[in-house]
């Protein structure tokens, strides 16, 4: 071996063991960081949230937790870019098996009375706290009195996403039963959302009232009186009535024959 095969070989082999006890002493300082995260994790503000704790979400509040902080170690891992009034808006999120608690008023009017922002957009799933309250899937999760709250405080009803989706959109596309979904629909639109506005697939309010999973003509009816347009085609060429003529629970009432009259005049 050449000499300076040799000094070659030396400044790899001290490099390798440099890289080698840095890592001994990084190791168990990362492994007890990992712990402790996950342990405050457990005990958190988001655990809180998600366990419906009034008393737990106001303790850690009052710790000095910014309501605007993205969420624990753990939580970090499952919702990527959400803070705590996220958290608090979508019941979908829980550590366990157990069913989360549904989203709380309480819980919210807590966390915005403690600075949160009610427009800050989810880097993850791409939406604002009005577009996670209106978009949980679980009945009870349209409070009337949530989008109430969020409306109140300043959030954007107009606001749109990367998809061009809207409160109002999210509003009508995942309406459940026993979800208020009209009084919350009355409401966005009197507070000044478009009932005309359309999403990057060209798809407007009314289409996707139209071709709702759990239909209501009542809404339907009430975004016509409010100035909906029934003749707007989306990209793949469809109007309204292309959509609600095949939802068989639709079929017969007022708002479809409205909207029957209004594609064939």
């Amino acid at each position: 071996m050449t000499r300076r095969k040799l000094k070659l070989y030396l400044v790899a082999l001290f490099l390798v063991l440099g890289l080698w006890i840095v890592m001994l002493g990084f190791v168990p300082y990362y492994i007890d960081q990992m712990e402790e995260m996950e342990t405050v994790g457990l005990a958190s503000i988001d655990r809180a949230i998600i366990a419906g704790d009034l008393a737990a979400v106001t303790y850690w509040l009052e710790k000095g937790v910014d309501a605007n902080s993205s969420c624990g170690y753990m939580l970090g891992i499952l919702i990527n870019g959400s803070t705590p009034l996220m958290v608090a808006l979508n019941s979908s999120y829980s550590y366990s098996p157990s069913p989360p608690s549904p989203p709380s008023p309480e819980i919210v009017s807590r966390l915005i009375e403690n600075g949160a922002d009610v427009n800050t957009i989810d880097s993850f799933v791409d939406k604002t706290p009005l577009m996670h309250a209106l978009s949980n899937p679980r009945p009870g999760s349209h409070s009337l009195e949530i989008v109430s709250l969020l409306l109140v405080a300043g959030a954007e009803v107009n606001a749109s996403n990367n998809n061009g989706w809207t409160p109002l959109m999210y509003a009508l596309k995942e309406s459940r039963p026993g979800s208020h979904s009209l009084e919350v629909v009355s409401l966005l639109l009197e507070t000044g959302a478009e009932v005309n506005a359309s999403n990057n697939n060209g798809s407007t309010p009314l289409m996707y009232a139209s071709k709702s999973c759990c239909p209501k003509p009542e809404i339907i009816m009430l975004l016509l009186d409010e100035g909906a347009d029934p003749l707007a085609i989306d990209k793949h060429g469809n109007m309204a009535f292309d959509y609600i003529r095949f939802n068989d629970e639709l079929q017969g009432t007022e708002a479809y024959k409205k909207l029957q009259d209004s594609s064939f005049k």
